[in-house]
């Protein structure tokens, strides 16, 4: 279990490599790992065979690599913003086009993810989605918990090595 949330912590903790970084290539991986092991949970629960899991994870890789490019252009985006307004005279249309940026992102975000459910659920059985709508969040605490616990363990690891 260690493991597996220190996998969690190295993949989903943001990071503004460069695309040519190979640690970011790495984290990229490990993303794809964390993946594939939350389909496997939402697929048990929702009891999907082979064929219709196989449907549900090619829906949501095609989403998720999307969201994954939106979501790191507001990451960026959300750091100009930050050496902007840590200026002393910050400039304001830079601020109102990033700020700009990033809102769209989300909104985008927020379409992508509606028009996945919408598509997974005409994947699968009207009682196959609704235990994958129960089950997501449940799966999401998880993940974030054990996110948060991989994130501790590993800052005390780095504390006791000084």
């Amino acid at each position: 279990m260690k493991t597996f949330a220190l996998v969690l912590a190295l993949a989903l903790a943001p990071s503004l490599a460069r695309a040519d970084d190979p640690a970011e290539a790495h984290r990229a991986q490990l993303r794809q790992q964390v993946r594939a092991t939350i389909h496997q949970h939402l697929a048990a629960f929702a009891g999907l065979d082979a064929q219709a899991s196989a449907r549900v994870s090619a829906i949501s890789d095609r989403y998720d690599d999307q969201i994954a490019k939106l979501q790191a252009d507001a990451r960026q985006a959300y750091v100009e913003l930050m050496g902007q307004i840590q200026q002393p005279q910050p400039d304001v249309a830079t601020i109102n086009r990033l700020t700009d940026r990033i809102l769209g992102n989300h909104e985008r975000v927020q379409q992508l993810e509606n028009d996945r459910a919408r598509e997974v659920r005409r994947a699968v059985t009207p009682v196959q989605f609704a235990k994958m709508v129960i089950a997501f969040p449940k799966i999401t605490h998880e993940v974030r918990a054990n996110l948060r616990k991989a994130l501790r363990e590993q800052a005390d690891n780095l504390d006791d090595e000084n």
